[in-house]
């Protein structure tokens, strides 16, 4: 193969028409001819770049609303022709047609699209790219001669290796490219699949029959879960959630950083009204609604301020001054995680060095679809637990009828307990946990845990749990602590024991319609 290869004409068409100043230089510096379209086509000539439509240079109109206009021989052999092969090349010759050195082409934005809410199925399909992706994959099949870049991000390398060769790349420049297309196309036709099959009246129903995984590296990380094990962070491409994560002050991310973070996140999303959560390991030790940030995150600290010292916070909405002042005055918090900041809210938190501060820029749950975990030699797949219980929803079985304020509560108290490692049990009073035990293998040991950490506050608190109790044992060392009402899901084989022992203890108990599991 051959090592350089001038760049004398090249195809851009570009979705995304960031950083197109700094590649028009590029072309310039180096006297490329481009073919484009559209918009690109527009904007490269005011930036003085010399370039021809590619409808003007193939003789073909765009068509059928501009779902055919790079899909022509012209091009494509142009980009696939071998330079090494002499039949090629007299077949180029014979039809007057110039061969192409450089392929610059980014996607549809179809995984945004299907974001979007409300997006329609037209829409979505409309997102889906055709010519963009053969275009890249021709020319990334053919690196032997052609340089295909997919990114902005890459308009710089691309400059950085024509000046270093004379207007020239490299084999190994342009190979390292072409993973770089088949990577993109395989990850940009793996959500294509994963939209049609999870899409109701789609290609398939339930969970795929086959997932594949296409992860970029986004970090190298310092080390993995202990300092023995390396880590690393990947990216799915998605651009929301934990791929949306940006540090605005401290030091970078650990591994175990957004793990948390990324529970922190999941928890906050059960609440639309001002809502603070603080974890540990992955399980919240308080959690708090109120009617301002602020005072949801003081009552959250305040359900347990000994495990909350080097805990995750994560709030729900934008943080103003007075929410950083509460949090400022609290014990040392590894990392703060919210929708945004207000200015200076910002510069007050990140006073602190040590302290993470983290904006998720794109702010909003998964609908639908299914989670992986990972065994030794293969994964587990699961839909989503996107289901919480509703007032109406929920089955009073003891002889007290549980208040309306209780009522709203436990179904606060579940909300938490569904992101608590289970046995999990929840006590809260109001809006605010008081105290919470996740990961315990009794569930009875993890109603006396939770009590033991609410104290007094436990007088009047309501109970939620994440799975039924086996035992009656649960209901009873629950009401002698204090707790006033419980929610559990049925399903126990001696449910009839525990609604007897809940009546014994005149509490209020309350049937829920779901298990919520988090092992």
């Amino acid at each position: 193969m051959t090592d350089l290869v001038p760049v004398r004409r090249a195809v851009v068409s570009v979705y995304d028409k960031s950083g197109l100043e700094v590649l028009a230089e590029i072309l310039k510096r180096h006297a490329v001819a481009v073919l484009s379209t559209g918009k690109t086509l527009e904007v490269l000539g005011k930036l003085g770049v010399w370039v021809e439509s590619v409808a003007a240079y193939t003789g073909s109109d765009e068509i059928l609303d501009g779902r055919v206009k790079t899909l022509h021989p012209k091009l494509f052999a142009g980009i696939l022709s071998r330079r090494s092969e002499e039949k090629h090349q007299a077949t180029m010759k014979k039809q007057g047609w110039e061969n192409i050195d450089l392929v610059v082409v980014n996607l549809y934005p179809f995984e945004a699209a299907i974001q979007k809410q409300g997006v329609s199925e037209e829409d979505a399909i409309e997102n889906i790219d055709i010519g963009g992706p053969a275009l890249l994959r021709a020319a990334a099949k053919n690196f032997e001669t052609v340089t295909a870049v997919t990114s902005p991000e890459d308009y710089e390398l691309l400059g950085k290796e024509l000046r270093a060769n004379g207007g020239a790349t490299t084999l190994g420049f342009r190979r390292k490219c072409a993973g770089k297309v088949f990577a993109l196309t395989s990850r940009y036709d793996r959500s294509i699949n994963r939209y049609l099959a999870e899409e109701p009246g789609g290609i398939g129903e339930g969970l795929p029959e086959s997932i594949r995984l296409e992860l970029l590296k986004k970090q190298e990380l310092r080390y993995g879960e202990n300092p023995h094990q390396k880590g690393a962070w990947y990216s799915s491409g998605e651009g929301w959630g934990a791929d949306s994560f940006e540090i605005l002050g401290g030091k970078e991310l650990s591994y175990n950083n957004l793990r948390d973070l990324n529970a922190a996140y999941k928890l906050t999303l059960e609440f639309e009204e001002p809502f603070a959560c603080i974890l540990k390991h992955t399980n919240p030790c308080g959690a708090a609604a109120g009617k301002t940030l602020a005072e949801a995150y003081r009552d959250a600290y305040a359900c347990d301020p000994l495990s909350a010292y080097g805990g995750i916070a994560g709030l729900n909405q934008k943080i103003d001054l007075d929410t950083a002042k509460v949090l400022n005055e609290s014990a040392f918090l590894e990392c703060v995680l919210a929708p945004a900041f207000e200015p200076e809210a910002l510069e007050l938190l990140k006073e602190k060095k040590n302290r993470r501060v983290v904006a998720c820029r794109n702010w909003k749950g998964r609908r639908g679809g299914f989670r992986l975990f990972h065994l030794e030699g293969g994964f587990l797949a699961e839909s989503i637990d996107d289901i919480v219980s509703e007032q109406q929803s929920l089955r009073v079985v003891s002889k007290k009828r549980p208040s309306e304020a209780e009522i709203e509560s436990l179904l606060s108290a579940e909300k938490i307990a569904k992101h608590t490692h289970s046995n999990a049990i929840v006590l809260t009073r109001g809006k605010k946990t008081v105290g919470i035990a996740g990961g315990i293998a009794s569930r009875v040991d993890a109603v006396w845990l939770a009590l033991y950490k609410a104290g007094e506050r436990a007088n009047g608190s309501v109970l939620a749990s994440d799975a039924f109790f086996p035992m009656p044992d649960g209901v009873e060392k629950a009401a002698a602590g204090g707790v006033a009402a419980i929610l559990a899901p049925s399903g126990s084989k001696k449910d009839a024991e525990v609604i007897a022992a809940a009546d014994r203890a005149g509490i209020s108990l309350v049937f829920s319609s779901h298990r919520h599991f988090r092992h």
